[in-house]
């Protein structure tokens, strides 16, 4: 259930750029302003957007923010220079082959959405009608890693016998899942 509100808020919710009054300097050594000029695209659709100067003589002033990304509503932030250093540090140190396949998540918008995820979700001792365990077990289904919610924590447990357990307990429903 966590997992899947977890996806969900991603899902639904959408970033929007935040302008600024004035471009923000980045300072940047020269190899991290090379990496964020190659990964320029992917700061791009995170919603950044940055400006890069080649004709600026400081180097730490080529580099400027036009506008961060921001998320609204019930789990607003906006982001700032903090998240373009963790992306620059997650590019550095990740190969060149796993940086053109992978999909970026930041932390901190992972962490927001966990936590929401986290308290709209079913709570430990809660009685849940089958009709309720069925919609859980239907919404894993759809994932395509449903084992651990976004804290880590495992969501599936093993039953070594299944058929013994739910002997007089399964209806039809369920085996239309």
């Amino acid at each position: 259930d966590e997992i899947y509100n977890f996806h969900r808020l991603y899902e639904q919710t959408t970033v929007s750029r935040q302008p600024l009054l004035l471009p923000k300097p980045i300072p940047l050594d020269p190899s991290r302003q090379v990496l964020l000029q190659q990964h320029l695209d992917l700061f791009n659709r995170l919603g950044f957007e940055i400006e890069i100067d080649e004709n600026e003589p400081r180097i730490d002033r080529r580099c400027r923010v036009l506008s961060y990304p921001t998320v609204s509503g019930a789990h607003s932030c906006v982001f700032g220079v903090d998240e373009i250093d963790e992306i620059l540090s997650h590019l550095s140190d990740t190969s060149q082959q796993a940086r053109q396949e992978e999909h970026y998540e930041s932390s901190r918008l992972r962490k927001v959405f966990a936590s929401k995820a986290c308290r709209m979700s079913i709570m430990i001792g809660t009685d849940l009608t089958q009709k309720q365990m069925i919609s859980v077990v239907r919404h894993l289904a759809q994932l395509a890693k449903p084992w651990n919610c976004p804290h880590g924590r495992p969501t599936i447990r093993h039953v070594s016998n299944l058929s013994e357990a739910t002997k007089g307990f399964l209806t039809d429903d369920y085996h239309s899942i």
